[in-house]
């Protein structure tokens, strides 16, 4: 008893959450709107009345409605049909297809207009025909039909040989259990012999059920004759069922038949038989009554080019053609499409831009309204996500134009799937030019610190020297030098706009010569000229520069690996990333190209459970997995989920170096004191990746107080590194100083302080406390053990 009021309770909960299901669904259909034809356009009445008109005009059986595809003719008639359903009896025809330039027999299309004639009405109608169909009779009435068959076959035996039946009775058991008197007997008897009854019924019933829907003849044959059912013939099929067609049209009150998409098959010949037929119909004493073919196609059906037979083509197969002015086109499908949106919750953060530019592909109003549609339910079903309207309209859009590159995209595939995984050829482009401008950086300030010269003019006097002990003279373009004479003839500035270069030597005699091998004293020494770039970048005392430059290349090789495709295509010929098919589907290119399809599109295809882990998610954590690093930067959603995916020995690599990972581990340090301490670890054994980590976290991390105190505590040669080995300048040197002094503990700033390092530096700052203004004087005098001067 428990258990079913239990049940009955579970069910009206059930009910009652049904029933509020079903009310917030019905809410949010509001939004939707259906794609058929709509029977509330033509508000003017311009072309019922043109129809009207061509209806009661008497001379004419074929009526056209012509126009593009979209530009509403199936809405103009289905308007008509229903203002007008008293006075005509209409016949619907439609037989579609989706499949361009798709050619289909005749036969096989007149089979289809007869299919929909034939079905249109109950097989009542039509007793006479030979087009039998199934039919879904109750069983009651099989049941009693059965009866009505065994009675008369009963009724039968008793009229012509009684005997039969009364010599059966005798033999059994019925009429002894009768005879016998035995009340028992008899009710066991009635009930067996009712049992057998219905049983046998209902056996005969499915028998002659299997048999109606199984039992097929393809030939029957006669003595003197075959007859084949169904055989394939040569002649038309409005030919070889003309009789039932006019048997049609004499039994029911259809009017006017109205065929829809026939102009798809591209078949002109169904055309010519159709006008024939009609012909036939009107002209049929039988029928008696006038019955109109009106068609819906588009304006070159008859011909696709522009001339004066397909004209003739159009207009003498018509009796009468009504033009369709397209609803939606390119130039007012804008206000259209922003006039549906304004229905839409949350859709006003949609752009006009973006209308605007996206409705100059659209032209057809059943894909505009599938879009807006599709946005409707997209938006309700990825409502747990933070998206970007304007890009959830852009992927509506793009799945709606380009519904298989869709398709594909799901699978990894497709057009636009490979523009995003060309993007890591075109970031690796440009990482690979800036670290290339960074080596040669690093190198001119590894040269400078070499260079044993202070000035030019040490240069000048090293390099004549040597060139002119072993050449007595030398010809730049004609010009001669000696040894007495090259410094006043300004010998190394010919030297470097020099066309022709002989040389006198005593044991060669003259000889010719490059510019390169005089420059180099003929491969005896570096080139002249790279060493008086160097010298010169030394007396202007330019090193602090060039550590600079390199700190911003090393800055903005961290923007380039994190650059969006937009912003790549920004920077970059488009004709190099649009290549091949892409380029010509120009919407997709426009979408991609102004970031409205971005690299996080899977979130916009793709059902999203609260704490689950994201595609982008999962691509960060086979990217650690796999030893394949992504930007510092990259974005992750659920990192409370990736952190505890990712293993203790994941910690370990350097690929698990991410800005959102690392600070979700430093605002959860006492969670995740393991995960926190193999990252610190990491980062202190002065690599170039770790380094450019903490260069850069430093500066954005909510934690850089512990995140500093972590590192100074693990790293002994903190300071000196920054101070001999870091290449940093002045600056950044200095930012690093303040953030040790400020987060490092005083203990682990001593054990920093190796040879005394820090404490010489801070020494020969005159002005440090100028650069630590909220730093406690007597705090650093006790950390370094100094006199600050």
């Amino acid at each position: 008893m428990n258990f079913s009021v239990i049940d009955l309770i579970s069910k009206l909960i059930n009910k009652l959450k049904s029933s509020n299901e079903s009310g917030e669904r019905n809410g949010n259909s509001a939004f939707f709107e259906d794609l058929t034809p709509k029977n509330n356009i033509d508000e003017n009445g311009q072309y019922s009345n043109a129809l009207t008109w061509a209806l009661e005009n008497i001379n004419i059986n074929n009526i056209a409605l012509t126009g593009p595809y979209g530009s509403g003719k199936s809405s103009i008639l289905k308007t008509f049909q229903s203002k007008n359903s008293r006075d005509y009896k209409f016949l619907n025809i439609s037989l579609a297809s989706f499949k361009e330039e798709e050619e289909k027999n005749e036969n096989i299309l007149e089979k289809g207009i007869l299919q929909q004639m034939f079905y249109k009405v109950p097989s009542k109608t039509l007793p006479f025909s030979r087009f039998k169909r199934i039919r879904n009779e109750k069983k009651l009435i099989v049941y009693l039909k059965v009866s009505f068959l065994l009675i008369f076959l009963f009724l039968g035996l008793h009229l012509f040989n009684p005997s039969f039946l009364g010599e059966f009775y005798n033999k059994t058991t019925i009429k002894n259990n009768i005879t016998s008197g035995n009340k028992f007997s008899l009710i066991v008897t009635g009930f067996l012999l009712l049992i057998f009854l219905a049983y046998s019924i209902n056996l005969i019933t499915n028998l002659f059920n299997f048999l109606g829907r199984n039992l097929k003849f393809s030939k029957l044959t006669l003595p003197n004759a075959t007859i084949e059912i169904d055989k394939e013939s040569e002649s038309s099929i409005f030919d070889k069922y003309l009789d039932e067609i006019i048997y049609f049209f004499e039994t029911t009150e259809f009017q006017v038949v109205v065929f829809e998409d026939l102009d798809r098959f591209n078949n002109l010949e169904i055309f010519e038989k159709l006008r024939s037929l009609n012909t036939l119909i009107n002209n049929s004493q039988q029928i008696n009554r006038r019955v109109v073919f009106l068609y819906a196609i588009k304006d070159d059906m008859f011909g696709s080019e522009d001339d004066m037979f397909s004209s003739r083509n159009r207009t003498k197969f018509f009796d009468f053609i009504i033009p369709v002015i397209p609803v939606i086109n390119s130039s007012n499908s804008y206000q259209i499409l922003k006039n549906k949106l304004k229905t839409t919750p949350g859709a006003e953060a949609i752009t006009e831009d973006l209308i605007n530019d996206i409705t100059f592909y659209i032209d057809d109003m059943r894909i505009l309204i599938n879009i807006c549609n599709e946005y409707n339910l997209y938006k309700e079903i990825l409502g747990s996500i933070d998206l970007i309207e304007n890009n959830l309209l852009a992927m509506i859009v793009y799945k709606n134009i380009y519904p298989k590159d869709f398709s594909e995209l799901q699978f990894n595939k497709g057009l636009v799937f490979d523009v995003f995984k060309n993007k890591a050829a075109f970031i690796d482009t440009r990482i690979n030019e800036l670290e290339s401008v960074m080596l040669k950086t690093e190198n001119d300030i590894s040269k400078v610190e070499r260079e044993a010269l202070t000035n030019i003019q040490e240069l000048d006097l090293v390099y004549a020297k040597a060139l002119f002990t072993n050449n007595k003279q030398i010809q730049l373009d004609g010009q001669q030098y000696f040894e007495s004479n090259w410094e006043g003839l300004q010998f190394f500035e010919k030297l470097e706009g020099v066309g022709s270069i002989a040389h006198y030597n005593q044991t060669y005699g003259w000889r010719n010569a490059t510019r390169e091998q005089v420059a180099s004293v003929f491969d005896t020494k570096g080139d002249y000229f790279e060493r008086k770039r160097i010298i010169k970048i030394k007396e202007a005392n330019q090193i602090d520069k060039l550590k600079q430059k390199i700190e911003l290349l090393r800055k903005e090789k961290q923007e380039v690996m994190a650059w969006s495709l937009k912003h790549i295509i920004s920077q970059s010929d488009s004709e190099e990333i649009f290549k091949g098919k892409i380029r010509e589907k120009k919407l997709l290119v426009y979408l991609i190209r102004n970031g409205y399809i971005d690299e996080m599109y899977s979130q916009y295809m793709n059902y999203f459970y609260p704490g689950s882990i994201t595609t982008e998610d999962m691509k960060f954590i086979m990217s650690v997995k796999d030893l394949e690093a992504l930007p510092f930067n990259y974005s992750l959603s659920n990192v409370n989920r990736i952190a505890e995916k990712l293993h203790g020995s994941d910690y370990k690599r350097p690929e698990i170096l991410n800005y959102d990972l690392i600070e979700f581990l430093l605002a959860n340090k006492n969670r995740y004191p393991l995960f926190l301490d193999l990252v610190i670890e990491q980062l202190v054994n002065q690599s170039q990746v770790s380094l450019s980590f903490i260069d850069s976290f430093k500066d954005i991390t909510k934690f850089k107080d512990d995140f500093i105190k972590m590192i100074g505590k693990r790293w002994t040669n903190f300071w000196s590194f920054i101070q001999f080995d870091s290449n940093y300048s002045t600056i950044k040197t200095e930012d690093y100083l303040k953030d040790i002094i400020r987060y490092v503990d005083k203990e682990d700033i001593l054990a920093m302080n190796i040879e005394e390092v820090l404490t010489h530096y801070i020494s020969n700052k005159s002005d440090f406390f100028a650069l630590l203004p909220n730093i406690d004087e007597v705090k650093v005098q006790h950390i370094l053990k100094v006199s600050v001067k």
